[in-house]
């Protein structure tokens, strides 16, 4: 949706994984040169981004970030956790994952006990629902007017108003282009979560919603467990 704005230019794969990816810094400083070939260049007087998910995730990523461009304007979309995880999931199940949801979480759930939050491999279903310490780490490495915090839930029920605050955020016109709602990335889930599980990952990312909800001040009750029999 933001690259239909004419000001603002955006790669042509949407997730470079570049900051997060070492075998682009060998050499401190990075192959910026390899970068910047992911972008059609249409003159400096344009806002130039892209979508990387994992960039929030991997700590080595944000140092980069910060030393590439210091004054970079970051934006997080941030789901319900437990949703994120199974729709994750949904999208790799066939084809490079032949797991089962219920095997994956109780293999992270082990890797996280004995090591913390996992920044590499597959099994990152639940660390990237961990949004607290990625919070942190963005927030320590970026000023505040640089970051820009958004509720999935909010994005999905008025994307149109949240794309505007978006574009006012980087810096350019929201009157310059029309926008309709757009559905993308929409995946045929395989099969429902069982509410089981769902409960039981609810309980446990309950302290990971509660740290978020401290860092933040948002109100993320529809995130933790319900009540009910």
């Amino acid at each position: 949706m933001l690259g239909l704005h004419p000001d603002v230019v955006t790669p042509v794969v949407k997730e470079p994984h570049f900051f997060c990816n070492d075998g682009f810094f060998v050499k401190e400083e990075g192959s910026v040169e390899d970068y910047h070939l992911a972008f059609p260049y249409r003159g400096d007087d344009k806002v130039y981004g892209e979508g990387t998910p994992n960039s929030m995730l991997v700590e080595n990523s944000i140092h980069r970030m910060r030393k590439y461009n210091s004054d970079f304007k970051i934006i997080c979309i941030l789901r319900d956790p437990v949703q994120r995880a199974f729709s994750g999931w949904n999208m790799n199940y066939g084809l490079n994952e032949e797991r089962g949801f219920k095997e994956l979480i109780e293999l992270e759930k082990s890797f996280i006990a004995e090591n913390g939050m996992q920044q590499n491999g597959f099994e990152k279903y639940l660390s990237r629902g961990m949004y607290a310490p990625q919070v942190q780490q963005l927030r320590s490495n970026f000023p505040p007017e640089q970051l820009l915090f958004i509720r999935y839930e909010q994005f999905k029920s008025d994307n149109l108003k949240v794309v505007k605050e978006v574009f006012d955020f980087i810096g350019v016109d929201s009157e310059k282009v029309e926008i309709e709602p757009i559905k993308s990335n929409v995946i045929r889930y395989k099969s429902s979560m069982n509410p089981e599980l769902e409960k039981e990952l609810r309980t446990w990312f309950k302290p990971h919603v509660e740290a978020l909800e401290r860092e933040l001040g948002w109100d993320l009750s529809d995130w933790k467990p319900q009540p009910g029999p």
